[in-house]
């Protein structure tokens, strides 16, 4: 049975509908996009996600292909391990969601969804930024607590060292870049994948050149490449909600921050 409210709502939602188009919440426009135009921007999305998981197996077999079974493929593995597993945490999902529900929930109060993205971002880039500073300083530690096996070979434990030292700003990077995922709703993986296919490439053409720290490098260019391409946009949107909404307040920035690790966890 439908409701008496014209769009066959609930009272307490209709009454709600009215209220937000009245303050001008974009989320309540009588103008909102059509199911055309939600399956078109859904279609979008699918198929950008299905590009960026080709070229992340694309990257991957390049990788192999490059490096095969030596033992600078050793080093690379070891050496990726922590910034793979702070782009899981923070790259792929898991913050940019937890943090894009605190966002929405902010826009649908009337204030702005990039600005407490963009404050709780600032929060954990200070953390992230000390913690790749230290994975930098104890490369050769955290490099025998999860490689003992490479110290059995000191050439190849080295060069472990090295690469880890070169990735290591990533962890940085890429909570930056999850920052800006949260706030535009975006995927910018696609431009990891191309940027270190790009430096396996490079390596493969130049064989004088060490492949690893090439490929390393590819990693650490693609974390700040995914950050960087997305700023343009953020300024963008934080300008238009900016002049329609308020800024998010202390509270509710430090709010966001602490419903953030059991998103992570979770």
């Amino acid at each position: 049975e439908k409701h008496g409210s014209p769009n066959g709502f609930p009272p307490a939602h209709q009454e709600r509908l009215e209220q937000g188009q009245e303050a001008g919440n974009p989320f309540f426009k009588k103008d909102s996009p059509s199911s055309s135009s939600s399956s078109k921007n859904t279609l979008i999305v699918g198929v950008g996600t299905l590009i960026s998981r080709l070229l992340g197996f694309v990257r991957d077999a390049g990788i192999a292909w490059l490096l095969g079974g030596s033992g600078a493929a050793d080093a690379l593995t070891a050496a990726l391990r922590i910034p793979y597993m702070a782009r899981r945490l923070f790259g792929e999902g898991t913050l940019s969601l937890s943090l894009t529900a605190a966002c929405t929930r902010e826009r649908l109060r009337g204030g702005s969804g990039c600005g407490l993205a963009l404050a709780v971002t600032r929060k954990l880039a200070l953390w992230t930024g000390f913690l790749a500073l230290a994975c930098m300083a104890g490369a050769g530690i955290i490099m025998r607590a999860i490689a003992p096996g490479l110290e059995e070979r000191p050439e190849v434990f080295g060069e472990a060292v090295t690469l880890f030292r070169i990735c290591a700003p990533y962890i940085w990077s890429v909570m930056m870049a999850a920052g800006c995922m949260a706030a535009l709703h975006s995927d910018s993986a696609a431009l990891f994948n191309l940027c270190v296919i790009g430096f396996a490439l490079l390596a493969a053409f130049n064989p004088s050149l060490q492949p690893g720290v090439l490929v390393a490098c590819g990693v650490l260019c693609g974390g700040i490449l995914q950050w960087l391409a997305q700023v343009p946009a953020i300024r963008i949107l934080q300008r238009e909600e900016g002049k329609r909404g308020k800024p998010a307040d202390a509270r509710t920035v430090s709010e966001a921050f602490r419903r953030l690790p059991a998103g992570i966890v979770g």
